[in-house]
């Protein structure tokens, strides 16, 4: 049987002849050792480097700089995806100040981005104090007085060990706290339950009765232990065990860390949709709310603005004019440094004409030259630009405020008005849970209800404004919105399910026909997990771009469904089909619905998850995710070849050095979770099956949170993640805990005979609680936002530090044409 599991698991082939014994563990284990390193000192290179050249860029506005520039070549992309420095500086000298409000446009004023996102030039380590408002276009002054040394590699790693939760709170939000301290509640579970099955489960297996071969990695596994045996209460009672463990660690810190203020929606605010769009009248809306509720005080009735072309003639005009002042810039320093050559020159030689920055005339690379199409002057052509761009933008601002959308933001005076409102329309609506209708009702009217069709109103709390993708409210509740979701969900399920998976691809490789004993190892025990991390890395690529052309209006939204979406597509085809051998979804699937518990396929399959060259193929993926994939995400590979295309694409070189301002990316809660609960679905699956994978899902948390805490304090922006996130991951730790108890059930039915054991009837009752659990928290999670539990409790206590952003997109909120002293337009 074991031959035919070898040609359905042709991926978990990995005898060895190189290291002999725990197929191939070892040697992949020292590859992906080797490779994590490499990848490390690569990224301290990188790092040195962008330290050097943070230092150059203090002296960009001078002669100097230009003389650099022409011997270097310099950029300042480095600093961009290898880490903001100046945090770096800030949190070696703990000059930040920590911050109550987790939205990142708390601050309302310019400062809030300039402390998120790196500056028009490198500001790292100036030495001067910063400046409430700087902005990412000022000139850097300074001298070589003003440059920094190099802290060396051991001072940043101290600073960067002494980064506390306060710290990083300040930087990326309440949020990011959160996503950290789940991290350490599910590193302190797997500890937990590392530690019971390497004491417990691990001798049991060892002293099993089907070989007793001293490295042979099956000895380790339950596969080595009888259907007759004893010990295998032992197995059910652990893998039911970690189930009830798992619950109480999730309700902990649903408890003690996601607290009130982890929803993003506004006390203060609602949300009405279905208003008529020739009725949006301010006068009109307040005096119905006036009427209807005598008692309520409404402070102000927002409108929403369909702003998507407008946002994209902003962004475009803050990259143009930062790009303009570089140029300008340049066309200073090289005029400088012309002057300076023809002084300290011979009188009789003639001065030569300081270099014009150039820009290509057509769209090839500026690496050319020109050399296809010609160039013309920098400065004058997007001077020119940017003065079009700004009518454009002057016109579109207007035009955009008479493009209003049917639904309004109700701003009241106090958190129990906006309730008593939201509370009459939700007992108006006479819905049960919001299923079955009964006892309807209209709410609440007015003189103005019948033309305002205040009937058909939905009223719903309000996000926050900071919360809202204000370009994709345009179209919101929309049947085209709603026809596209459900064009590419569709698609995306065709696509993953039908036609690619990784074990698809694995299986074309055929590696185990390589002659050369050390190139058939290295292929047939390090490549296949390489490659499997590899497709699992694309697959959530592929969902989060597919979401985003979905648009959703929130982040949170967004972040939610992009988790969910990820992590069953990820533990579907990373886990679920390579264990049972299968190249597509559509396979298991048929498989599924097809057999029975007495079918020999069917059997058949489940004997061959628990071989014990698909165990240790799964230990060898757990390796390379924990190491190379980790060192991947410090690198962000992903990031680097989209700043790639941009850098190449540019028409000058003021726009390739300053590409990075079109990838900086909001951290992706929902995209990493799913990554991270992937990783532990597996080694929770395993770890009565395999308990040394345990060991290996140990060092993948603790590299996860080191590469996570790093990146969130010094590299992504701020976002957002609301309660209903967290909420959802929590059930789906749970999920990944539950797999491991149906793999227990399906060994036990393939090596104890007959349905009536007590051990299999203990697992079947384990099995059935742990579903209903689940499912009855997802129930409640669903009932309660559909307000079957009454109104939603908020923390007074937080309601002090609410944010008053208007609702209104930032680009509303400045004159179109409003600029700074450069006369450029204002950039928030």
């Amino acid at each position: 049987m074991n031959d035919t599991c070898e040609r359905i698991n042709t991926y978990g082939q990995s005898k060895s002849s190189f290291i002999i014994g725990y197929e191939g563990i070892p040697q992949n284990l020292l590859l992906n050792a080797v490779t994590s390193v490499i990848l490390i000192i690569i990224f301290l290179i990188i790092r040195k480097v962008a330290w050097r050249y943070s230092q150059s860029a203090l002296l960009d506005t001078s002669e100097e700089s230009y003389l650099i520039k022409k011997q270097r070549n310099y950029n300042v992309w480095s600093q961009f995806f290898y880490g903001n420095l100046k945090r770096h500086h800030r949190a070696s000298a703990v000059a930040s100040t920590p911050s109550d409000d987790n939205r990142p446009g708390a601050q309302g004023n310019e400062s809030s981005d300039a402390s998120y996102s790196p500056n028009l030039l490198p500001e790292s380590m100036s030495g001067a104090p910063e400046s409430a408002g700087g902005g990412g276009g000022g000139r850097v002054g300074g001298g070589a007085s003003n440059l920094q040394q190099d802290p060396g590699l051991f001072r940043s790693l101290k600073s960067f060990i002494q980064l506390t939760d306060e710290d990083i709170g300040s930087v990326a939000g309440k949020d990011a706290v959160r996503y950290i301290k789940l991290q350490r509640y599910i590193f302190v579970l797997l500890l937990v339950v590392l530690v019971l099955s390497l004491s417990i489960v691990l001798p049991l297996n060892i002293h099993g009765a089907f070989t007793d071969k001293v490295g042979d990695f099956s000895r380790t596994t339950i596969s080595n232990i009888k259907g007759e045996s004893f010990s295998l209460w032992v197995h059910g009672v652990l893998s039911a065990g970690y189930m009830l463990l798992a619950a109480l660690f999730m309700c902990h810190y649903s408890r003690h860390v996601v607290s009130y203020d982890a929803y993003s929606v506004n006390p203060n605010c609602l949300m009405v949709k279905g208003v008529p769009e020739r009725l949006l009248d301010e006068a009109v809306i307040m005096g119905h709310f006036r009427e209807a509720y005598p008692n309520v005080l409404v402070e102000k009735v927002n409108f929403v603005y369909d702003t998507a072309k407008l946002q994209k003639l902003h962004d475009e005009s803050i990259f143009i004019s930062a790009v303009l002042q570089l140029c300008r810039e340049e066309a200073e320093a090289a005029a400088d440094a012309a002057a300076a050559t023809g002084a300290a020159s011979s009188s009789t030689t003639p001065i030569a004409e300081p270099p014009q920055v150039s820009v290509t005339k057509c769209r090839c690379t500026w690496l050319c030259g020109g050399c296809c199409c010609g160039t013309e002057d920098a400065v004058t052509y997007y001077a020119d630009r940017l003065e079009n761009i700004s009518k454009r933008l002057t016109h579109e601002a207007e035009v955009s405020k008479s493009r209003k959308l049917p639904f309004i933001f109700v701003e009241f005076a106090t958190p129990t008005d906006a309730s008593h409102v939201l509370s009459d329309y939700q007992r108006a609506q006479g819905h049960l849970c919001g299923l079955l209708p009964f006892n309807r009702r209209g709410p609440a009217r007015s003189v103005h209800s019948e033309v305002l069709q205040t009937d058909s109103w939905t009223v719903e709390y309000a996000p926050y404004p900071e919360d809202l993708n204000w370009h994709n409210l345009s179209h919101a509740a929309s049947l085209v919105w709603y026809l596209r979701a459900a064009m590419i969900n569709t698609g995306l399920v065709l696509l993953l399910f039908f036609f690619t998976t990784p074990v698809y691809f694995m299986t074309m490789l055929k590696l185990n026909r390589i002659n050369d004993a050390f190139q058939r190892n290295v292929a047939t025990q390090f490549l296949p997990t390489l490659f499997l991390w590899f497709f699992s890395a694309i697959l959530p690529l592929i969902v989060y771009y597919s979401d985003l052309f979905i648009q959703h209006w929130t982040k949170s939204t967004e972040h939610y469904a992009i988790m969910i979406k990820c992590t069953l597509f990820q533990l579907l085809m990373v886990l679920i089909l390579p264990s049972f051998g299968l190249s597509r979804a559509d396979e298991f699937f048929k498989w599924i619905f097809s057999l029975n518990s007495n079918d020999s396929a069917f059997r058949l399959r489940w004997h061959c998850v628990f071989v014990s060259e698909n165990a240790s193929f799964f230990v060898n993926y757990v390796i390379t995710t924990a190491m190379i994939g980790c060192c991947a995400d410090l690198l962000r590979f992903s990031e680097l070849i989209n700043y790639a295309f941009h850098w190449f694409s540019a028409r000058s070189s003021a726009e390739a050095k300053l590409a990075y301002k079109k990838v900086q990316w909001e951290n992706q809660y929902g995209f990493n979770l799913s990554w991270m609960l992937c990783i532990f679905g597996i080694v929770m699956t395993y770890a009565n099956v395999a308990p040394l994978i345990l060991v290996f899902g140990i060092l993948y948390m603790i590299m996860k949170m080191i590469v996570d805490r790093y990146n969130i304090h010094y590299v992504y922006l701020p976002s957002i993640m609301d309660r209903d996130v967290h909420r959802l991951s929590q059930s789906l730790v749970l999920v990944c805990v539950f797999l491991g108890e149906i793999f227990i059930v399906g060994f036990f039915l393939i090596r104890i005979p007959g349905m009536s054991d007590a051990r299999t009837v203990f697992m079947f009752v384990a099995v059935i609680i742990s579903l209903a659990y689940i499912f009855g928290r997802l129930m409640v999670h669903m009932l309660r936002k559909a307000g079957c539990f009454g109104e939603q409790s908020f923390d007074l206590g937080c309601l002090e530090n609410c944010d008053k952003t208007p609702y209104l997109p930032k680009v509303l909120l400045r004159p179109p044409g409003g600029s700074r002293s450069s006369g450029l337009p204002a950039e928030h």
